[in-house]
Formats: C-alpha cells, structure tokens, sequence
C-alpha cells in the first residue's frame, strides 16, 4: 500500500514475450530454464486455481521429464489490465526481488527458474516453483480474520493436523530470521533502486516520503470529521485514537532520518502477514513454510515486519499469551543466524522488542488511516477487525499516547 512515485530509471525490456507469446509451453523453451540434465517431454496447463492474492494471477504449468518425474510450475504474472496502480505501488519489484535476491536465501522462499519486471509499466512474471499440497499460513488463525471470511464453512478442515497460530507464528519467524540475518545491514541492498526505502535510507526521496505521509494524514483527518459527525464506519477507541493523533502529529522528514540511522536495517518483506506465508506439504513431516508475495519488499526495521504479522492476525488474547516467547525465539534465531555468517551481532533483545511495538504499531498507524477511508464504508467488519486488533496492540504497549510512535510507510 505504499503510493508514492518511484525511481523508474531502470532500462528494462518492456515485454513479456515468453508469457505473452506463451513460450514457457515450448518444451525447448523451458527446458532452457531448468538446471542442467532436465530434459523436458511436455508441458501442460492443469485446471487449478489459486486460493487467496488478488494483485495478480497465477497460470499453473505441469512439466513432465524424462526421468520420470512431474515438475509442477507456476507462473506468478501482473494483470492483462495494468492499472496505474501497479506503477505508483511499484509491484513489479517481486520479480526483480527474485531475480537479485532470492539466490541467497535457499529454502526461505520458491526456486525461481525465470522472471521479467518493468517498473515503469508495472509488467512482471515470474517462472517458479508451485509449492504442492500447500495452503496459506493464515488459514491456520481462525475464521474470525477478514482473509478467512470466504473460506470459513471449511476452514475447520483445512486446519485439522495443521499447526495452530502459535505453532504457524514460530515457523514463519525462522523464516524471517533467516532473511532479516543474511541481509543484516547490507550496504549493498542501498544500490539496488527497486527495494522500497532504498532512497530514504540514503537521505533521499523526500517528496515521496512525504507524500505518502501527508495522503495518511489527509485520511485520518478525515476519519475524525466522520467520527465527529457520527458518520464513520468503524467504532473507534479512545485510546487509539489519542495515539493516532500524537503518531500522524510526529511525522517529520528530519526525525525520520534520525531514526532510520539509530536502528539496524535489513531487507524486509513489507508485507508481514501470515497470509503472505505458505505451509507447504500439509500433514507431512515434510511440512514447513515458505515466504512469498514480495510486491512491498525493502530496507527497514526487521522487528516491524514482527510486529506487523502479528498485529494482522493474531487474537490480542493469544499474542498476549505467546508473544514474548514468540519475539525471543525470533531474536535468537537471528543471532545464530548473524554469528554463522560472521556479522557483528550487537542487537539486544530489548533493542528488538522496542521495534517489534514501535514497528508494528507505526505500519499499523499508517494502514488505519487508510482503512477509515470511505471506500471502506460498504466492509465495514473488515475495517473494524483490524482496528480492534490495532487497539489492543496499542493498549497492551502503548499506555501513554505520547509515546506512540511516527506512522511508518
């Protein structure tokens, strides 16, 4: 959800041919892409769909070689209909994330086989692994979060013999240790243009930050107008709307650049959500997770991608219960992490906890200004769950408004 215009000086070839012209059917073709000794008998489309995403579609391929063995492919493409949305948010960055950056990362993610990205008309498609008998983390929250909803005659099925979010929430943090530490404060990741904050974080890009922040700010001014007039589609808690006023009264360029030089950074998915993590091989002891979906990734505070996963879904009375053991988990992982590759691990576990409640409570601000816009007066339970959940948040960790921390973008 980061509006903003981006760097799009990137020369990138402006077609997608072997979509487009559906080349990835050609047996020769993707035969071309696979590792070495794989020889390619045929290619087919089975008839699957996706379960969950909207940003973009998904073309399932089955490649059957000659060793035996089905390969199962997918190919992850933006919409025949680009919008200008997908310029201004820079979606098409997932496949240059791949392309750059996923090599190092091993199990964290999908093996990715091809890909193709334009930034400047927001095209992208990528060549990579389809994760078999897999189904989103998120599913394993419960019926009651908004990404559930249309699933929730079913969702005590899909859960049974699959971990809860407990269980789900330890997973997906090794993950995140293991991005967050191969990347710790990376100076090679401030060249890389695509990255969100890759300019911020060089005292760059003023405007754009400053355009996200004041659309926010617009937004929440907004939301107390309706809440004044008795208009506003969510019921909004006092409390969190004392730190609402004091995070969007923060917001200064110049504070800004002193927090992001005092905390560590590293890349970041942006998007932290359990929905944004797959549980592949269900009810097998091969079962694990995989991170995926990496439209909003960038440099930034590895906590906050913490905060903002279980900010998003987790139960306020569960996340009290496990966070804490939970957010050391995390930290200690990403120390064993930092001292294998050698790095200089200064990072405490109360440096960590503050940017779990500063990071996760920051995105969080920034998001509720967005969901309090009218545009989401027709799904209003929508806004409202995740505004109680903010509010909880903001209540167990934020006691005093006037510590709530600048929204973050």
């Amino acid at each position: 959800m980061y509006l903003a215009v981006l760097n799009l000086s990137r020369d990138i070839p402006t077609t997608m041919d072997f979509v487009t012209e559906k080349a990835y059917l050609n047996k020769e073709w993707l035969e071309s892409k696979l590792p070495d000794g794989d020889t390619v008998v045929s290619v087919s489309t089975p008839n699957q769909e996706k379960l969950g995403g909207m940003s973009a579609e998904i073309i399932f391929l089955n490649a059957e070689l000659a060793d035996g063995r089905s390969l199962p492919l997918i190919i992850k493409k933006s919409p025949d209909q680009l919008s200008q949305l997908r310029v201004t948010t820079g979606c098409a960055r997932e496949a240059l994330f791949y392309q750059e950056c996923s090599k190092y990362l091993g199990d964290v993610v999908a093996r990715t086989y091809h890909t193709h990205a334009n930034m400047k008309t927001g095209e992208m498609a990528i060549l990579m692994d389809c994760c078999t008998n897999s189904v989103p983390l998120g599913v394993f929250f419960g019926p009651s979060n908004p990404n559930n909803w249309s699933i929730k005659d079913t969702i005590e099925s899909m859960c049974e013999g699959n971990p809860g979010p407990k269980a789900a929430s330890s997973a997906a943090f090794s993950l995140y240790a293991k991005l967050h530490g191969t990347y710790w404060r990376d100076e090679s990741l401030k060249s890389k243009t695509f990255l969100r904050c890759s300019d911020w974080i060089q005292g760059q890009g003023r405007e754009t930050w400053q355009g996200s922040q004041d659309m926010a700010r617009k937004w929440w001014e907004n939301a107390k107008t309706a809440m004044d007039a008795g208009t506003s589609h969510i019921h909004w808690d006092p409390h969190l709307v004392e730190c609402l006023n004091v995070s969007f009264g923060k917001v200064d360029w110049d504070n800004f650049q002193s927090e992001l030089g005092a905390r560590p950074f590293s890349l970041v998915q942006g998007d932290a959500h359990p929905h944004n993590v797959l549980w592949v091989e269900q009810r097998t002891e091969s079962a694990c997770c995989k991170l995926i979906d990496f439209e909003q990734v960038g440099l930034g505070s590895p906590a906050q991608d913490i905060g903002q996963f279980l900010v998003s879904h987790m139960p306020p009375a569960t996340r009290r219960e496990v966070e804490t053991e939970l957010l050391t988990q995390y930290h200690e992982e990403l120390l064993d992490v930092l001292k294998a590759s050698g790095k200089e691990a200064k990072y405490s576990f109360a440096d960590c906890w503050a940017e779990y409640v500063a990071g996760g409570f920051g995105r969080w601000a920034w998001f509720m200004a967005y969901f309090s816009m009218p545009t989401f007066s027709d799904k209003g339970p929508l806004s409202q769950f995740f505004h109680d959940q903010v509010a909880a948040f903001a209540k167990d960790h934020i006691k005093i408004a006037g510590n709530a921390p600048m929204p973050r973008v």
